[in-house]
């Protein structure tokens, strides 16, 4: 995560990268850069309550596996930890609005981890849907990457479809997937921080 200003919109900008998320009370920007992996922007109605996270799932799942699979807890960890925050701000579940964003096919992957992109997309859909959580836009799947620019303050979220060529993005997202894997599906994930006894 790096933080620069924007002299243009005279914002700060928070760029968050695959595994990261940010939460926000004030206006600012929360920027990255998607290819296979997918943000989802939350943001509270009548507030500036707001926040993003960026995951990627190291493996191709169907929606029977999303919930039941070691895969999938890199998705429930980036979501519960975005929802956990935005309420430990004091946001109220019941107001929160999302947009979701990403699963584009950028990554030359095998048969079998082909539908990853896909999955992404599915999964935040479906996690939104369980935990009750309207979505109000998307742009999903497709070819290519996708810059996104979520402004906390209104909510508004800029796309840029990135039509270079996407070898740092491709090299990102392949190095990291290498590592989620590396971790094993035995590796334990905290969905929640640890506070001492009081």
């Amino acid at each position: 995560m790096r933080c620069y200003w924007d002299p243009s919109r005279r914002l700060e900008v928070v760029f968050i990268e695959a595994g990261e998320y940010h939460t926000s009370g004030c206006e600012r920007i929360i920027s990255t850069v998607l290819g296979s992996c997918v943000a989802v922007c939350l943001k509270e109605e009548g507030s500036l309550l707001a926040g993003m996270n960026h995951f990627l799932l190291p493996a191709a799942l169907s929606e029977d596996e999303f919930f039941s699979s070691g895969a999938g807890r890199y998705g429930m960890w980036a979501m519960e930890k975005l929802i956990t925050e935005l309420i430990k701000r004091g946001a109220d579940k019941r107001r929160l609005r999302a947009k979701v964003f990403g699963g584009g096919s950028i990554l030359r992957l095998s048969e079998k981890n082909a539908s990853i992109p896909s999955a992404n997309a599915r999964f935040a859909l479906r996690y939104l849907e369980m935990e009750n959580i309207p979505v109000l836009a998307t742009d999903l799947e497709g070819a290519g990457a996708r810059s996104i620019h979520f402004f906390t303050g209104s909510g508004k979220v800029e796309v840029r479809r990135m039509s270079k060529e996407h070898d740092d993005i491709q090299n990102f997202e392949r190095n990291y997937l290498k590592r989620l894997r590396s971790r094993g599906s035995g590796a334990r994930v905290e969905l929640f921080e640890r506070r001492p006894n009081p």
